[in-house]
């Protein structure tokens, strides 16, 4: 049986936007990239472009960017380190804090932050 390649969300419903991630695998040639989110310690969320990512169960929505400028904000304030900043699609969510499996809830978000039902990452952003 032949396999069907996953298809890029449509734009209905769907907004463009940045994602940040962390690199946590960077060995050419013996394992692709892996990308999670900037909060891995509490409930790791790992990109794969061209999918559409959720969140873990038990967790509140997804983190995006609006703008390029408020994507490298973020990462100059952490710091930049393993850090990549890559084009996406979302689906907003009707959300208004972040959750992690630990309870921890947050309200509060950088400049330009948007709430995600669903993420897909495409290609990196320079």
């Amino acid at each position: 049986m032949k396999k069907q390649k996953q298809k890029t969300p449509g734009p209905s419903g769907w907004r463009r936007g940045y994602k940040v991630v962390i690199v946590v695998s960077q060995i050419p040639d013996v394992r692709p990239e892996i990308f999670v989110s900037c909060s891995a310690i509490y409930g790791e969320v790992r990109y794969i472009p061209g999918r559409v990512t959720t969140p873990q169960p038990g967790c509140g929505p997804l983190c995006v960017f609006t703008t390029k400028k408020d994507a490298r904000k973020f990462i100059n304030y952490l710091g930049g380190r393993n850090l990549r900043m890559f084009h996406c699609t979302y689906t907003p969510s009707a959300e208004t804090k972040a959750w992690n499996t630990l309870g921890y809830e947050s309200p509060h978000f950088p400049p330009g932050t948007r709430l995600a039902a669903q993420v897909v990452i495409s290609v990196e952003a320079e």
